[in-house]
């Protein structure tokens, strides 16, 4: 792998607000037919550079529902680009509760064998060009007992690790972010 696209909070969804319809009923309207434009263009990037693909949480919108067009769409678009490593941490709007562990839409994306889908904390070592890169992973919960001991543990862990760069990815509320 020659490098990684990291993005984040994509909220796919059928937004109704600003949009116009299309012509094609599985895309619906124009916002979603961009969205979903976008995810493509994403893994076109990685897939001609030889990019891995990693996403910080928040792929689809609605928390304990996802429109059966909308996770067609996104699954059909990441399954196409079977070539792309792609790892997608679970958000809180993946998910149905606030648990770390609990089922989320994007669970689905497990079925794919280039995909990981991650919903507890952990780590990955990847070599990137050469480079050795650990990332650590810490998904969206509202244990923040347990998040705290995780995230304590993750930076002892990058810090032994020897690796070339370290990285977290995490979907986290932040209390008294202003």
């Amino acid at each position: 792998m020659k490098g990684l696209v990291f993005f984040t909070d994509f909220h796919a969804h059928l937004w109704s607000e600003f949009s116009n319809p299309v012509p094609d009923p599985k895309l619906v309207n124009d916002r979603f037919s961009q969205q979903i434009e976008t995810l493509n263009d994403i893994f076109k990037f990685a897939d001609e550079h030889q990019y891995g693909v990693v996403h910080g949480g928040d792929l689809f919108h609605a928390r304990s529902y996802v429109d059966t067009r909308v996770i067609n769409a996104g699954f059909k678009t990441i399954a196409s680009y079977k070539n792309v490593p792609t790892i997608l941490l679970r958000g809180n709007h993946d998910s149905v509760s606030n648990q770390m562990d609990s089922p989320a839409s994007i669970d689905i994306f497990n079925l794919l064998p280039n995909v990981t889908v991650l919903d507890t904390p952990t780590y990955k070592d990847l070599v990137i060009d050469g480079k050795k890169v650990h990332i650590e992973f810490m998904p969206y919960g509202e244990d923040v007992l347990k998040m705290k001991e995780s995230l304590n543990s993750q930076s002892e862990r990058a810090k032994q690790g020897g690796a070339d760069i370290n990285l977290e990815v995490a979907h986290l509320g932040v209390d008294g972010a202003k």
